[in-house]
């Protein structure tokens, strides 16, 4: 799948200069990285909840047309711990770059392994393309996932939109802590076809503005 640069469509927008990324490719794979979340997250599962050995998720990958080393699965664990432990958005000197942008549009994605995993939430800022903290959740209701978003609001950043899917509980839970920011839905049919692509989005020149 590829997906398209965006530059603003108006002649006269002083922004127009400026191309953005799709934030759809961040439900994909995070900057810099071959593997898709899903993968990303099966790997970290498969080790941490069924104690499974590189060799026997490599094994696991590689069945289902997955191509892969196993050194590709020990490093995708490493960054599954490190996205584990991501803290970006509680840093003074990751603020102050992001307050200079103007602000964030944010995105937020859920990833789950199976039924019985925790979702693990990816909250990432689209323009700079910063992951700025991961969380796992049990449970997904609106009262649960509260906590999450007031600490993106403790940022003290301003947020110019959000991105998610139509979550139960994420939308809502939006809703509550920011009901002034405007709110994208990404259609589940986009998001399941990215996670489906067989190679990381690639990028060309376009912008709708929207």
């Amino acid at each position: 799948m590829t997906l398209r640069d965006k530059r603003c469509a108006d002649s006269s927008c002083s922004g127009r200069t400026q191309i953005r990324r799709p934030a759809e490719e961040l439900c994909f794979a995070q900057k810099h990285d071959r593997l898709g979340l899903d993968v990303l997250f099966e790997i970290g599962e498969r080790r941490l909840r069924d104690d499974l050995s590189f060799a026997a998720i490599h094994a696991l990958l590689k069945a289902r047309g997955i191509d892969v080393t196993e050194r590709t699965v020990s490093n995708g664990f490493k960054r599954f711990l490190a996205l584990m432990r991501c803290r970006a958005g509680d840093s003074a000197k990751v603020r102050k770059k992001l307050r200079r942008r103007g602000g964030m549009i944010v995105l937020i994605d859920g990833v789950q392994f199976d039924d019985h995993s925790p979702v693990l939430y990816v909250v990432t800022d689209t323009l700079s393309h910063t992951t700025l903290f991961a969380e796992r959740h049990e449970v997904r209701s609106a009262e649960a996932l509260a906590p999450m978003l007031e600490r993106l609001k403790a940022m003290k950043v301003p947020i110019l939109a959000f991105v998610t899917d139509k979550e139960k509980g994420l939308v809502p839970a939006i809703r509550s802590v920011f009901p002034d920011v405007p709110h994208q839905i990404l259609p589940t049919a986009l998001r399941q076809a990215l996670r489906r692509a067989p190679g990381k989005a690639s990028r060309a020149p376009r912008q709708d503005g929207r």
